[in-house]
């Protein structure tokens, strides 16, 4: 990201955010048990706004193809959320053999289409909003293909700047073909590919990520993992970047999450050569 800019927001979170709040101040709102509302637990992975106060909502561990809809209504001066209502599932009712591993959701307005990231095919593709599927999908440069991913790092962030008319990506680590992976073994400085496309699909300027530095130096966490997990479009030519790292050893209660969020904007930017 040469030339680029970038900054660090402590504790915050990119999603559901009130408007006003956002323009006076930004600050960590309290988090809600989804029980009270009666909505069912799930792996749920990737949330966007779909106009009216709902939200296609994703999920890691769904089988079928498609995405669910919450109703959610926030107090209009805190941002805080007062009531969530689930409204189902919308897609398609076939069973995936292991499912797409659905990480990403974006909504672009002016189509009314829902586009979902999978981290299992590094496909991403477009649904109406009956769930049902458009027949349309990013045109995935072969460098972020399936065949030349680490397993399990894939694409986790999606995003749409509407401004812009872009579409943003990024996979979760390193790319094979840029270097190993940051992680216990690895710390050091490591980029991820920050990718765009055009609204009809065609890629766009790559550019140079930096990770940050991992925390983690237990090489022998049951699991872990690190990197970009969510973007956010500002709507001002500055994306919001979510990285997270998480180790859970092998005495389970000493397992932690360590989540960072970083604003940058790439004017000025030069962007990675095809």
């Amino acid at each position: 990201m040469k030339g680029g800019c970038r900054r660090c927001l402590w504790g915050l979170w990119p999603v559901l955010l009130s408007a006003g709040a956002l323009a006076q101040e930004v600050r960590l709102l309290k988090p809600c048990d989804l029980g009270r509302w009666k909505v069912p637990s799930g792996h749920y992975s990737g949330i966007t706004p779909i106009g009216g106060g709902r939200y296609a909502v994703v999920s890691d561990q769904e089988p079928r193809d498609g995405f669910f809809v919450f109703r959610i209504v926030q107090d209009v001066h805190t941002g805080q959320v007062a009531e969530v209502a689930f409204e189902g599932f919308r897609g398609t009712d076939v069973t995936l053999k292991g499912g797409r591993d659905a990480e990403g959701v974006a909504f672009t307005p002016h189509d009314s289409l829902v586009w979902v990231s999978g981290e299992a095919d590094q496909r991403i593709m477009a649904h109406r909003t009956d769930g049902m599927k458009a027949g349309r999908e990013l045109a995935v440069p072969s460098v972020m293909q399936r065949a030349s991913i680490v397993p399990n790092y894939g694409f986790e962030a999606l995003c749409f700047d509407g401004a812009a008319g872009l579409f943003w990506t990024a996979t979760e680590n390193a790319l094979p073909a840029d270097g190993p992976l940051a992680g216990p073994q690895y710390r050091r400085p490591v980029c991820v590919r920050l990718q765009s496309f055009a609204r009809d699909g065609t890629p766009r300027d790559a550019y140079a990520y930096p990770l940050d530095i991992p925390v983690t130096h237990d090489a022998g966490c049951r699991r872990y993992a690190f990197g970009v997990v969510a973007l956010c479009a500002m709507g001002n030519g500055s994306l919001w970047v979510l990285e997270r790292e998480f180790c859970v050893p092998e005495r389970r209660l000493k397992a932690r999450t360590m989540l960072k969020i970083y604003e940058i904007t790439l004017a000025g930017a030069t962007p990675l050569h095809a």
